[in-house]
């Protein structure tokens, strides 16, 4: 996700914050997300959509969590 996280600078001095919760599959592939706290700012919120979506695929995660995170997902906040 850091390698994909890039904000202008304007955005950046707004000490903007917000946490999704990512749910992916045992591929690695991102099979959903949703804001569990928006930042309210709808260009900060297209750059975490954004960035989770370039960021795919994701490592294959070990098969003890697989089920848990497609069903739970992971809780990500934002900035990284």
């Amino acid at each position: 996700l850091q390698n994909y996280w890039e904000l202008p600078v304007w955005l950046q001095r707004q000490k903007l914050t917000a946490q999704v919760q990512v749910f992916i599959d045992s591929r690695g592939r991102m099979r959903n997300f949703r804001f569990t706290k928006s930042s309210g700012n709808e260009k900060f919120d297209e750059e975490v959509r954004r960035t989770l979506t370039q960021s795919q695929p994701f490592p294959v995660p070990p098969e003890a969590i697989a089920s848990s995170l497609l069903v739970d997902g992971i809780s990500v906040g934002f900035p990284l």
